[in-house]
């Protein structure tokens, strides 16, 4: 694709957007008559009749047959019949064939609510040529995820630098790959398969992987990749994808006017390490796998694990072996060959992993009770806690890290058992009494 505006017409839902160049050459003219008045001349005043071509015109005059959707009754159809039957004293057409409108199970009509859902899902579903089966159901669940992580991933958007960690490196690699093979696609007139590599793209890449994998670090990666997104996706589903670009442009992430006035976007070929791609689906595998028996040994993340093997014959780098540990919360990551990819997990806890497990777990608990009480991120707190004495050692060993996960600026070992503000937990059996103030 050229490097054009993505809407030449710079529309945006209902309403008409002039850039500023055709914002200097817009002059008002006095007298102009109603649009339709235009649409109804059309058939003669587009070729200069009856000055210019006019055997052309009387040739194909009143044409066989006009065809539109049953709002141009009072619309299109009428202002032709008009303007011809005042000029010529004879109808236009021939013949009018309608089509009807697409309603949902109550028999409205669908507009913009579900507009963009309907274009993604003509777009994704099956390949144009072929034929397709139109189910709401799939609709909604399928393309509303994707609809609903977009808008989602705004409020993780911002202007901070992107790292050079290998995370990030590998999220601008599948980025500028992902834009390469939509437009490849589209050029091809392959819209489903486009659809189905940029929603990969959002659904895995962008926010199952990386989000979940630098969620403890600040990183301008989704400012960076979100905009863009919104550029391929506007021809798609304009309305969500601009008002989103609203929403960007009032924090001050975006520029451009509208998300409809933008530039195609293209991507960056430096940036794309296929070997790089590989390997993380690879260490992803893995990560799947032993998220697999963690569930089978219900044992949630916040526990520790000592050490997870990995037995294949692709070798797994010192910095793979990190992200492994990090996803599965686990200590330690060895490596045997093997032909076949397969895993083995330690789920034995000794009194450390216990131990860690527990604070890791009254960290979430608290963080559930600061936004109950409405506590920004920024907003100390001073945790007051009761509980058995084995399990207050623990406690007392971590709090620098219960200090610093939860924003709490003291924690004081007792509690007021009879006050209201006292809530009553329970870790793995353990009874615990808390009060956040």
């Amino acid at each position: 694709m050229t490097n054009r505006k993505i809407n030449d017409l710079h529309a945006v839902g209902e309403l008409t957007i002039p850039c500023e160049k055709c914002k200097k050459a817009m002059k008002k003219k006095k007298g102009v008559l109603d649009v339709w008045f235009d649409s109804g001349v059309a058939p003669w005043a587009s070729l200069g009749y009856p000055e210019n071509n006019k055997e052309l015109f009387e040739e194909h005059f009143p044409v066989d047959r006009i065809n539109e959707a049953q709002d141009q009754i009072r619309g299109w159809f009428y202002s032709l019949m008009f303007c011809s039957a005042a000029v010529f004293g004879k109808a236009p057409y021939k013949g009018v064939s309608m089509v009807g409108w697409v309603v949902d199970k109550n028999g409205e009509k669908m507009s913009k609510s579900v507009a963009d859902m309907l274009r993604y899902y003509f777009c994704w579903d099956v390949a144009p040529y072929e034929i397709q089966k139109f189910n709401m159901d799939i609709a909604k669940k399928e393309i509303g995820k994707i609809f609903m992580i977009l808008w989602n991933l705004q409020n993780l958007a911002n202007r901070e630098k992107i790292g050079e960690d290998i995370e990030d490196k590998w999220i601008l690699s599948r980025f500028n790959n992902m834009i390469r093979e939509y437009r490849d696609n589209l050029e091809r007139f392959e819209s489903n398969d486009a659809m189905k590599i940029i929603s990969e793209f959002i659904l895995n890449d962008l926010s199952r992987r990386y989000v979940q994998m630098t969620r403890e670090k600040k990183s301008g990666i989704v400012g960076y990749c979100l905009p863009e997104i919104l550029k391929l996706l506007a021809p798609v589903a304009p309305f969500i994808t601009e008002k989103i670009w609203q929403n960007l442009k009032e924090k001050g992430l975006v520029d451009e006017e509208s998300v409809h006035l933008c530039s195609w976007p293209d991507f960056d070929k430096k940036k794309i390490n296929e070997k790089l791609e590989k390997e993380f689906d690879l260490v992803y595998k893995i990560i799947e796998l032993g998220l697999f028996e963690r569930d089978k040994a219900k044992l949630g993340l916040r526990w520790p694990l000592s050490k997870i093997v990995v037995f294949s014959n692709e070798k797994i780098s010192k910095e793979m072996k990190e992200i492994i540990k990090r996803q599965l919360n686990i200590k330690e990551v060895e490596q045997e060959k093997s032909d076949f990819l397969r895993i083995e997990l330690d789920t034995e806890m000794n009194e450390d992993l216990l131990a860690e497990g527990y604070v890791r777990e009254l960290a979430r608990k608290i963080q559930i009770e600061r936004k109950e009480k409405g506590l920004k991120n920024g907003d100390m707190a001073v945790l007051k806690i009761s509980t058995e004495i084995e399990l207050e050692k623990v406690i007392e060993k971590h709090l620098d890290f219960l200090k610093e996960r939860t924003n709490l600026s003291k924690i004081e070992f007792s509690v007021d058992k009879s006050s209201e503000k006292v809530k009553q937990i329970e870790i793995r059996g353990k009874k615990l009494s808390i009060e956040l103030e």
